[in-house]
């Protein structure tokens, strides 16, 4: 009788760690991804795109989910100057463990942040 219960307590609790690390690893991605966006020698977006993905390793994280803004937009990457703000985005879907066991589709968008100034 207790044994379900105690099942889904250390499932529950293996679930919250798993979504608490791909939380940090998203958001760490973004920060690494924004941090090379605001250096003058990052030559193109694709470069910022990339760094979002190494840094996001072992999660897989496609370039096109990663979102670089100048300015909110307002600016293109190669016309960034000086005290310009970046904005980088990282999304990924998270997938429960019971739902792959289960043959589950559903998951949870996770994003992850950051702005920073151009040096």
């Amino acid at each position: 009788m207790i044994s379900p219960l105690l099942i889904l307590l250390v499932i529950g609790i293996f679930e919250g760690a798993r979504l608490a690390y791909a939380y940090n690893t998203i958001n760490h991605a973004a920060q690494e991804a924004g941090r090379t966006a605001v250096l003058s020698n990052t030559a193109s977006v694709q470069d910022v795109k990339n760094r979002a993905v190494e840094a996001a390793d072992p999660l897989t994280v496609s370039a096109n989910l990663v979102t670089v803004q100048v300015n909110d937009g307002g600016k293109g990457f190669g016309d960034r100057t000086m005290g310009d703000r970046m904005r980088v985005s990282v999304n990924y879907k998270f997938v429960p463990v019971t739902n792959m066991l289960f043959g589950g589709k559903s998951g949870l968008t996770l994003t992850g942040e950051t702005e920073l100034m151009v040096e």
